[in-house]
């Protein structure tokens, strides 16, 4: 019934039937809280490093959407680095998040050039897992096409996040090669922090 439940759920989420309950959203707050999450039921074979910037790093968002990508993204790099390995693959790794502001120049704005002239904040999670080959990648965001035991994965968890993430008017890039680990990537437009609006 609860994976019944989740699936619904999901489906709703891809097929935007929730309507988003925008405000102002502090990324490093968001990952702080999922974080926590991941400390208290992550195996502790995996070495939870997060990387956060000093600058503010506010998006107008769903919060409770928000989390569930960086939640999503963080338990699939988890997976990678424990229960997807083969038998006798030594359990664990390091799951990387960080939060950074996105530069004019850099890399980001090359891939995505409609994203020129604004700026832009991003969640990147960063594992030492599996890794995924190139036909695995093109295929990642299908809805119900999954690398996981049926019993583990819906199929429907990178779908929602591209949902969630192309809602709020972001961007998604992932990195990968097999037995080298992946890269998430989700930005997202950066907002006034009520300190900054009242100042100009």
């Amino acid at each position: 019934a609860k994976r019944g439940a989740d699936i619904v759920t999901q489906l709703l989420s891809v097929s935007k039937r929730h309507d988003l309950m925008l405000g102002l959203v502090d990324l490093k707050q968001s990952v702080d809280q999922v974080l926590v999450i991941c400390r208290n039921t992550f195996d502790k074979s995996v070495d939870i490093k997060p990387f956060i910037c000093d600058e503010s790093a506010y998006v107008t968002a769903d919060r409770a959407q928000i989390e569930q990508v960086i939640l999503n993204l963080c338990v699939n790099a988890y997976h990678a680095m424990t229960s997807m390995r083969v038998e006798g693959e030594k359990i664990g790794g390091v799951l990387t998040v960080r939060v950074e502001r996105i530069t004019e120049g850099s890399d980001f704005h090359s891939i995505h050039q409609d994203a020129e002239g604004r700026s832009f904040v991003s969640v990147t999670v960063i594992d030492t897992g599996i890794g995924m080959d190139a036909y695995v990648q093109s295929r990642i965001f299908e809805p119900f096409f999954t690398t996981k035991e049926t019993i583990r994965g819906t199929g429907l968890g990178l779908t929602m996040v591209q949902s969630i993430v192309s809602r709020h008017g972001g961007f998604i890039d992932v990195f990968s090669e097999p037995g080298r680990g992946s890269t998430f990537r989700v930005s997202f437009p950066l907002a006034e922090t009520p300190a900054e609006a009242a100042e100009e």
